[in-house]
């Protein structure tokens, strides 16, 4: 999506190189989108933010996917979560957010049914440490390589989160008094 929306600022960019002879306007140009780009994925934080959080001392992963699963193993609401917050047959975008009452996720950067794990009803929450941590561009089949979470209820239920690094997450539920065991590598 992003290459996309450089396209035509690069056609316009080579164009001006040529016909000028000066890359002052190409890079001037480049430099405009980054920053937009940079300002649209800040406020789309910030409307997250808003929707999910009260505190400001909740963490708040990046946008990560929530890939179920979507049927009777997963979460109640699962499947329902899924059939409105898909798009074009991906996982829904989702951001996941520590609480003081538990883990909640909601879709990235709009206003939707959010859900929540509380803390009681968690039977293990499982961190595995991916081994590209530190991935830009985040699809839904590269998103494991960053990290994943998964969590468990007491009931057997499942949920699986991809492409949250786990330092993050981590530091946020030792704040909160979680004893970590150990992280799956």
């Amino acid at each position: 999506m992003i290459l996309l929306s450089l396209a035509p600022l690069v056609i316009v960019g080579l164009v001006a190189v040529l016909l000028l002879h000066d890359s002052f306007f190409f890079l001037g140009g480049i430099a405009i989108v980054a920053v937009i780009v940079v300002a649209l994925a800040q406020h789309q934080k910030s409307v997250s933010r808003r929707l999910y959080t009260t505190s400001p001392d909740d963490w708040m992963s990046k946008v990560a996917f929530y890939v179920g699963p979507f049927d009777d193993s997963g979460l109640p609401g699962a499947a329902s979560f899924e059939r409105q917050h898909s798009r074009a047959g991906n996982p829904p975008r989702v951001r996941l957010v520590v609480t003081n009452g538990g883990l909640s996720f909601g879709p990235a950067g709009h206003s939707g049914s959010s859900e929540m794990v509380p803390y009681g009803w968690m039977g293990a929450l499982d961190l595995i440490e991916g081994t590209h941590p530190r991935k830009v561009l985040i699809t839904p089949p590269v998103a494991a390589l960053r990290g994943q979470v998964v969590v468990t209820t007491a009931e057997g239920k499942i949920a699986r989160f991809s492409g949250i690094p786990v330092e993050g997450i981590r530091a946020a539920l030792r704040a909160r008094g979680a004893r970590i065991e150990g992280v799956v590598s």
